[in-house]
C-alpha cells in the first residue's frame, strides 16, 4: 500500500496556545479569543430615598448595596414611585461606590 501525502493549502494547522484553541477550515483560523475573563470589581450604590431599586445592567443590586460587575461600561438605573427615573451609564475600572439621589416628580 502507497501512502500520499496531500497538499495542504491555507493554513493546515490547529492553533493552541495560552488556553485559545483555534479551528481551520478553508484557507482560515477562527479562535475563540482571550479565555481569561475580565477583573470583577465591586460596585456599591447608596440611594436616597433608601426604598428605591437599583439596577445596574437590569441585575438587582443585593441589600447591601453592591453588586460585582466586571471591568468595563455599564448602565445603572435607580427608581422610587413619586421620583423621577435615574439612569447613568458608568465605566468600572476598581471598586467604586456611587451616591444617588432621585429628585421628586
Amino acid at each position: 500500500m502507497e501512502l500520499r501525502r496531500r497538499r495542504l493549502t491555507g493554513v493546515p494547522l490547529l492553533v493552541a496556545g495560552a488556553g485559545a484553541v483555534g479551528v481551520v477550515g478553508c484557507g482560515t483560523v477562527a479562535t475563540s479569543g482571550n479565555l481569561v475573563a475580565p477583573p470583577m470589581y465591586e460596585v456599591c450604590v447608596t440611594v436616597v430615598p433608601p426604598d428605591a431599586t437599583v439596577t445596574i445592567d437590569a441585575e438587582p443590586v443585593e441589600a447591601d448595596g453592591c453588586l460585582d460587575v466586571y471591568e468595563g461600561s455599564h448602565q445603572l438605573d435607580a427608581s422610587a414611585e413619586g421620583y423621577a427615573p435615574y439612569t447613568e451609564t458608568i465605566d468600572v475600572r476598581e471598586d467604586t461606590t456611587y451616591d444617588v439621589v432621585l429628585v421628586e416628580e
